[in-house]
């Protein structure tokens, strides 16, 4: 119980606070690239998907809507997820085996799990920053006609630091960079595929609906949607809950698995 207490008293922590700092700090040269980065991956898919490819899509297959408005929320969301899965594999990564800057830290009063928290926060901060960018890219679109797309950011939060979280028990797996190709080609595609970005799920067969229901990409797609039409989530509670419960076990399992790798 105490190592439990332990685990996410570091998402709090002073110590944590210093870690992000220090990433932040590092980040700040690099914020241009990023924010290009942020906004022209989805200006590309709406240009190409949603006003290329959409407009052989019939609204009446969408409830109406048209194929752009459709995956706006989706695309906000996706982009969460990428950017704070690439921060955490290939960044962690980084500064955890090649440069070796988590040995250094480590001789510092901060404890693994205040390095772990730290960086997932980073993450999820960054995750966050794609979002908005995002959100504004269809804004300057016409497709968000709503105050209430803001209610779509605690949804995009709680999955930038799922992904963080799973991103970094990844990384304390991984024995190179190559591993990673593995998860994003088994993992995070299939749920950037088949979590309703792209098409209704209601319209698959029942054992992929079963799978996608698993995705947390799905249940923040559930939650994402309907704000970005000002109307309630059918099933908010359940959507909520399993985000926040996937959100909160991928975090203690990168944790436990980051300990074991760099705790010798």
């Amino acid at each position: 119980m105490e190592y439990v207490t332990r685990i996410f008293g570091s998402l709090v922590s002073r110590y944590t606070w210093r870690m992000l700092v220090r990433n932040l700090y590092v980040w700040k040269r690099f914020l241009l690239p990023s924010f290009i980065g942020n906004f022209g991956e989805p200006f590309l898919y709406l240009l190409a998907i949603g006003f290329g490819l959409g407009t052989l899509v019939s609204p009446d297959a969408l409830g109406g809507q048209d194929y752009a408005h459709f995956i706006a929320p989706g695309l906000m969301l996706s982009t969460a997820m990428y950017t704070a899965t690439f921060e955490c594999t290939f960044g962690s990564f980084t500064r955890m085996k090649t440069l070796r800057i988590f040995e250094g830290i480590l001789t510092t009063p901060l404890r693994i799990e205040e390095v772990v928290a730290g960086e997932i926060w980073f993450a999820t901060i960054k995750g966050m920053t794609g979002s908005l960018v995002v959100l504004l890219v269809t804004w300057l679109f016409g497709l968000v006609e709503h105050w209430q797309a803001l209610l779509a950011l605690p949804a995009a939060l709680v999955l930038s630091f799922l992904f963080a979280s799973l991103a970094e028990a990844v990384s304390a797996l991984a024995p190179s960079y190559d591993f990673f190709s593995y998860f994003f080609t088994i993992v995070v595609a299939p749920m950037f595929l088949f979590s309703g970005i792209f098409f209704p799920l209601e319209n698959v067969p029942p054992w992929v609906g079963a799978v996608a229901w698993v995705f947390p990409l799905t249940h923040a797609v559930n939650l994402t949607r309907p704000a970005f039409l000002a109307t309630t989530p059918p099933h908010l509670a359940a959507d909520a809950l399993w985000l926040l419960l996937v959100a909160l076990l991928t975090y203690a399992l990168a944790v436990v698995l980051m300990r074991r790798r760099v705790i010798v």
